[in-house]
């Protein structure tokens, strides 16, 4: 099956580039080097952080199957027309699951297998507010697992709620 480039991408052992998508739990593959001229995505040779274009279009016959996206610098970028949970969310790039990496160097931590498992197991909602404060935030400590992105999202929704309330309240007195 090729070679592991990176904990995020391996090599299909025909110099396209395959990557784990989370909303269809599997692998998505890119032809970079299919020898076809037009047929080939551009890949920006970052295996860290992965940048492919034109967008990934995956549909399996029927819309309620369609998964698109952008994936760049790392993060997968769902559309609109993705029939999976993750539509419309930018998602980082997760790790490869440990049974498509290669044993040595190991790759996948036990820390990291856990934020894949967390992420699967997300509420609708959860998994929303994780974006959303993912994305106002994530220039500002890129390190975290999504676990430590909730546990921050919550307590900022709380802080809210509470000062809401508290300006509520500060009316009603008269304040």
């Amino acid at each position: 099956m090729g070679k592991i480039l990176s904990k995020y991408l391996r090599d299909n052992g025909e110099g396209d580039l395959m990557h784990w998508c989370p909303g269809c739990n599997s692998l998505h593959i890119y032809a970079v080097n299919s020898g076809v001229p037009g047929k080939n995505w551009s890949f920006n040779g970052n295996v860290e952080k992965p940048s492919f274009s034109p967008s990934m279009l995956i549909n399996r016959g029927t819309p309620d199957k369609t998964c698109h996206y952008f994936l760049t610098d790392g993060v997968l970028q769902y559309c609109s027309d993705t029939a999976h949970h993750l539509k419309n969310q930018h998602v980082p790039l997760p790790p490869l699951p440990q049974w498509l990496r290669d044993t040595t160097p190991p790759f996948t931590t036990k820390e990291e297998q856990d934020d894949i498992d967390f992420l699967r197991d997300l509420s609708d909602e959860e998994r929303d507010l994780l974006t959303e404060y993912y994305e106002k935030h994530f220039k500002e400590a890129p390190g975290r697992t999504n676990r430590e992105w909730l546990e921050l999202a919550k307590a900022e929704r709380a802080d809210s709620w509470v000062d809401s309330t508290h300006q509520r309240i500060g009316k009603l007195d008269g304040g």
